[in-house]
């Protein structure tokens, strides 16, 4: 499954454990989702990479667009997703053969193990949908920190 993000991979895939990445999701049916494929691969935080095209390989394989992407910046995930990153972000943990571009990374398996939504009093569905869903991640309320924390670029976007 790929959910779309450009980046430059460089080709070389690479077995990591404790990279971290920024993404975001929609919300289907009360289920976090991917914002470019369907419904239903995330399990309590967590999902593995199956690719659609040719299930005989492992995701993310070199020459293919399979694996679960994840971006480097604020910014970038704000550029390609804004409409759906003003309302959650999501740091995940890669794991396994990871693909590691300029711009972010694509990846076997990922963990979310952070989450910042928007305003609860606006989001309270975002909120309960990622606190059910992801019960070992921690719940931020400021998003420049979470990202920080996690050593993920900060860059000046506007994200309210």
């Amino acid at each position: 499954m790929s959910d779309g993000h450009d980046f430059d991979s460089g080709g070389a895939v690479d077995l990591v454990v404790g990279m971290y990445a920024l993404r975001t999701f929609k919300i289907v049916d009360g289920q976090l989702s991917s914002v470019a494929v369907g419904a239903g691969h995330w399990e309590n935080g967590v999902c593995t990479a199956i690719c659609t095209r040719n299930p005989d390989h492992v995701a993310p394989e070199d020459g293919c667009t399979c694996g679960i992407y994840g971006t480097h910046t604020l910014e970038g995930l704000f550029n390609q997703y804004g409409e759906f990153a003003c309302r959650i972000i999501a740091v995940i943990a890669a794991e396994g053969p990871t693909v590691i571009g300029t711009t972010g990374l694509r990846t076997a398996a990922a963990r979310i193990v952070a989450y910042w939504c928007a305003d609860p009093d606006r989001a309270q569905s975002e909120v309960d949908a990622c606190a059910a869903q992801c019960p070992g991640a921690r719940r931020f309320y400021d998003l420049d920190v979470m990202a920080r924390l996690y050593g993920l670029g900060v860059d000046r976007v506007h994200h309210q």
